[in-house]
């Protein structure tokens, strides 16, 4: 176990060591790991976007996005109102059975 009390694994290595080892080799940390993923069919949420580093490309334009976006606020809103009706309905409900057992303890008490 090292300082931290994290398991020593021999292909683990930290953000140091992949600097390090960056440096060794004059590349840049990126060229360790496979920027361009390619999107399997489950993956796939509609749009295509891919690229490496700053240099991206797709089929999502950036309004596309804020629609969407508005689109979700709105939905989240019509839940949070639907939540809030339910919340009080729930309350309601307690007041009622609040009452009743209130009722059924004063009709036991002159029985």
């Amino acid at each position: 176990m090292n300082q931290r009390g994290v398991k020593n694994r021999p292909l683990c290595f930290l953000a140091k060591s992949l600097e390090a080892m960056a440096d060794a080799l004059s590349c840049q940390i990126d060229d360790f790991f496979d920027r361009n993923k390619v999107i399997q069919a489950h993956d796939h949420i509609g749009h295509s976007v891919t690229g490496n580093g700053n240099r991206v490309s797709g089929d999502i334009a950036l309004s596309e996005c804020q629609r969407e976006i508005t689109h979700l606020k709105a939905l989240l809103s019509e839940k949070e109102e639907r939540l809030k009706d339910k919340e009080e309905l729930i309350a309601l409900y307690r007041r009622q059975l609040s009452a009743q057992s209130r009722e059924n303890v004063e009709k036991s008490k002159t029985e």
